[in-house]
């Protein structure tokens, strides 16, 4: 009695676990196996660029009582140069390079200054304003 009950059980796996492969109702049927270009299928939208434009915001220290003009340069996290430009410290300026699509963020350098910027939807910001960070200091120094 015991082997015709896991004899059924097992029959019974075996014939609910198939089902047939219906190919007939795919609309856009896949091929897995182009032999050109034309067909092979994209995302719409896709343009086979490889690279993109990218803008980054400058906020200018306008508090300056000198003036500062030096390069600003844009690197990739490897150290690439990608962009320069003269920058006048005080003011305010828009950078707008063609730069890799998978670019994720850069590396701005300004003399001394070094900041890593993020990035995203092809837009990036920098700014001179310093940041009030007194994470450094004693509790009671703050």
């Amino acid at each position: 009695m015991k082997k015709v009950a896991l004899a059924i059980l097992a029959l019974s796996f075996t014939v609910l676990s198939c089902k047939k492969d219906n190919k007939d109702n795919n609309p856009n049927p896949v091929n897995n196996n182009p032999t050109s270009f034309n067909e092979m299928k994209v995302a719409d939208g896709f343009d086979w660029s490889t690279t993109r434009n990218v803008t980054v915001d400058v906020e200018g220290l306008s508090a300056m009582t000198i003036e500062v003009t030096k390069v600003m340069k844009v690197l990739d996290v490897e150290g690439n140069l990608l962009f320069k430009q003269v920058i006048d410290m005080d003011k305010d300026a828009t950078l707008e390079f063609e730069a890799p699509a998978s670019l994720e963020e850069v590396v701005i350098e300004y003399g001394a200054i070094s900041e890593t910027v993020e990035i995203l939807n092809g837009r990036g910001d920098f700014s001179f304003v310093p940041v009030d960070d007194r994470s450094d200091l004693d509790p009671e120094d703050r």
